[in-house]
């Protein structure tokens, strides 16, 4: 089975009290664990209508060119199992037309604020010259979508989702942002739960990077001092003993 499920390696799982943290390095590559990784994983994953039903939190999305969207619940600040790449591979088999617009999700319904960031799929989409144009057409999009799912469900009592365009036009704005709104998880301290911690830790080859700091470390022990008023006092020299004779009256 040739399913690599990439990791973003250039940030640790840490927990919620951040005692423990895990640089995750790659999954385990036996067919038993790679099923496993890829069932839990994708049971996270939340599909259209699904969405009225999120927990508040950080997401990310995939809207594909049929109309469907994905997301998933970030984790961890390695994003496991909830990279744009991972959201396309587990849902390849709902729904495999390509993807049309892809980002990042933060959820506390009925609003749903969002951008376009993804360096995987958005990057080379945004590189013709009408970046703004193309941009505002994408955001509309994903508006109507996001709104309609409200429409096509069938809760009488269900609230109309409020979708918000992170547009970022300040002087911290990057280059990435102006074009595809501010940033959400790379800004955020997301922390694991203990329950997906020890799942995580299962799952794939991890190295722990920090275990209890607190028990490990052992006292800083104390410099030795000499006890400067024990010690014998020099004899001067014999040029110096002449020098210090009183002189005769």
């Amino acid at each position: 089975m040739a399913f690599l499920f990439p990791i973003k390696t250039r940030e640790t799982t840490c927990t919620v009290d951040g005692r423990h943290c895990l640089f995750v390095k790659k999954s385990i590559r036996t067919q038993e664990n790679i099923q496993k990784t890829l069932n839990y994983f994708s049971k996270r994953i939340l599909f259209n209508e699904q969405l009225l039903e999120a927990a508040p939190g950080l997401y990310t999305w995939i809207l594909r060119e049929s109309g469907n969207l994905f997301a998933a619940r970030t984790i961890s600040k390695q994003e496991i199992g909830t990279l744009h790449i991972n959201l396309k591979e587990l849902t390849d088999k709902i729904d495999d037309s390509d993807i049309y617009a892809a980002g990042e999700f933060e959820i506390n319904l009925p609003v749903i604020k969002f951008n376009l960031s993804s360096g995987t799929f958005m990057a080379k989409k945004f590189r013709n010259a009408n970046k703004i144009e193309l941009r505002n057409e994408v955001v509309e999009t994903v508006e109507k979508k996001l709104k309609s799912l409200s429409l096509a469900n069938a809760r009488a009592n269900a609230a109309v989702i409020q979708p918000v365009f992170l547009e970022c036009s300040d002087a911290t704005c990057s280059e990435e942002e102006l074009i595809s709104g501010r940033k959400l998880i790379e800004a955020a301290n997301i922390r694991i739960t203990p329950n997906n911690f020890e799942a995580v830790s299962t799952m794939f080859n991890v190295q722990n990077i920090r275990n209890s700091l607190n028990n490990m470390r052992e006292p800083a022990k104390k410099p030795k001092v000499k006890n400067v008023s024990m010690r014998k006092k020099a004899k001067p020299k014999a040029s110096m003993r002449k020098s210090l004779k009183k002189p005769r009256k």
